[in-house]
């Protein structure tokens, strides 16, 4: 009779083991399970989900031009538009009115809200890069032939009032320019070969910067207020994926 009741306690307590085994690899499964679910790769985005992402930065970028639009008809000078916002730094603006009449991001102004960006729009590999998950707001002399008929890109007499999203995934930037109709050469988009120099020494605070660091210009490109492009981004020439809308072509 013990020797029975032993072996039931033996073979009991083998199928606890047995059941905590599979409660273990369940639970382990679950958790990998829910770590991929929140690190999907763009590269693995549906195309649905790779155009709506697309529209989504679009959408932004024409809400943004809206509202400088309204305050450039209320009266506010180009070099009045501030920028400045509680989400990321060094967007003040000496210029721009203390009544904050032309704060693109302030009810009294614009009324925007600054848009969170989503991580899936961005190439998570470039993550520690100056200007990652940041809209840049900027006056550098980038966009080809958009204001001034003769000017090229680069020309400090050209520069232009942009908004710009580095580090786009390839994915989500070619979709951009399938929804604007802007053509990707051999189904990448244009490389623009040299680089644009975006950082936070030159985010915008009322002027306009100068130099010749610019989108080189080519027919894919030249005249294109909204795109996105491959090209070298910032001080440290990050390869990289820019979308970029004119705000003020100049």
């Amino acid at each position: 009779m013990i020797k029975k009741n032993e072996n039931l306690i033996s073979r009991e307590k083998g199928s606890a083991i047995i059941w905590i085994l599979i409660a273990v690899g369940l639970f382990a499964a679950l958790a990998f399970a829910f770590q991929s679910s929140n690190r999907t790769s763009t590269s693995m985005l549906s195309d649905e989900e790779a155009t709506a992402y697309a529209n989504q930065i679009i959408q932004y970028g024409n809400e943004v031009k809206a509202a400088v639009k309204r305050l450039t008809l209320r009266g506010c000078d180009e070099t009045e538009i501030s920028f400045e916002n509680n989400i990321v730094s060094g967007y003040t603006n000496a210029n721009a009115p203390a009544s904050k009449k032309c704060h693109v991001f302030d009810i009294k102004g614009g009324g925007l809200d600054y848009k969170q960006i989503n991580e899936k729009w961005l190439n998570s590999n470039l993550s520690g890069s100056q200007l990652y998950n940041e809209w840049v707001n900027s006056g550098v002399p980038a966009l080809a032939f958009v204001g001034k008929d003769n000017c090229g890109g680069g020309s400090s007499s050209c520069s232009d009032l942009s908004l710009f999203l580095p580090y786009v995934s390839q994915t989500i930037c070619t979709k951009i320019n399938d929804v604007l109709e802007v053509t990707n050469p051999a189904g990448d988009p244009y490389d623009e070969g040299t680089g644009i120099c975006l950082s936070n020494s030159n985010k915008f605070k009322g002027t306009y910067s100068t130099g010749t660091c610019g989108i080189d210009g080519d027919p894919v490109i030249n005249g294109k207020k909204s795109a996105c492009i491959k090209t070298r981004i910032g001080a440290a020439s990050t390869e990289g994926y820019l979308f970029f809308t004119a705000l003020i072509p100049r």
